[in-house]
This record gives C-alpha cells, structure tokens and sequence, in this order.
C-alpha cells in the first residue's frame, strides 16, 4: 500500500475502508507527493488510494476505480491562521478555491446549513455521502 506519509488514523482509506473491513496491509510504504504516488503505482511497486480529482483520468498506464459501491467521500477544507482572516489576498484564495472545486471536482455539493450558501462560503464545499 503506497500512501502519503501521515498516521494511519488520519487516513480515510484506512479508518473508513480497510479497519473496518479488518483488512491490514502487509507492507506499506510513503510518499509526500502525488506524482512520486502515481509513478510507483505505475511501475508496479505498489497499489494506491487517491483522491479522485489528484489523478489524470486519461492516464493509460494506470487503472482508476472507486474504494467500495460509492467510493469514499470526504469533506474539503480551506485552513487560515486566525490573523489572516479578512485580509484581502486571502479572501481572493478562498473564493479561488471555491469556484475552480465547483467547476472542476465531480460531485462536490454545498454543506447545508453551515456557513453561508454560496460558492464563496467558507464552509460551502463537500462531497456526497459523509455526515456533517
């Protein structure tokens, strides 16, 4: 299992998917970057979990399928230090962020009821099938 290099318990892949499923990989090894992941996926050196919208759906050298009957979904944040907040150039970021996830992420829908309603909000980006 080639993963990015954070704890297992911070890993959807494995809090939602595999320990359930009292799955656990025989080896597993890490990469900080999403390319170096798909290169060695590529090369036959390992299998990955990754988030959709990291991946190249065009790529032929390797095979995209979702984790389970609906893949798994998760909940997209934008995080700014407290002093930060308000200032214009990070006002301009989040609704970057905002806009371009809408137009080009598959499935992401507004959170109900948190936050403002618009594409804007900071609390406005989510994938279906998670829990608020």
């Amino acid at each position: 299992m080639i993963t990015y290099l954070v704890a297992e318990c911070r890993l959807d892949l494995y809090t939602r998917f595999l320990e359930p499923a009292g799955v656990v990989p025989a080896q597993r090894r890490t990469a900080e970057l999403t390319a170096m992941i798909i290169q060695w996926v590529a090369s036959a050196q390992g299998v990955a979990a990754l988030p959709s919208w990291a991946i190249d759906q065009r790529q032929t050298h390797v095979v995209v399928r979702p984790l389970g009957r609906k893949g798994l979904a998760a909940d997209l944040f934008a995080l700014a230090r407290a002093g930060d907040q308000g200032t214009a150039h990070l006002d301009a970021f989040v609704a970057m962020i905002r806009r371009e996830s809408f137009r080009a992420l598959d499935g992401i829908t507004q959170v109900p009821g948190r936050g403002r309603t618009d594409p804007s909000s900071p609390s406005a980006g989510r994938r279906p099938g998670r829990r608020s």
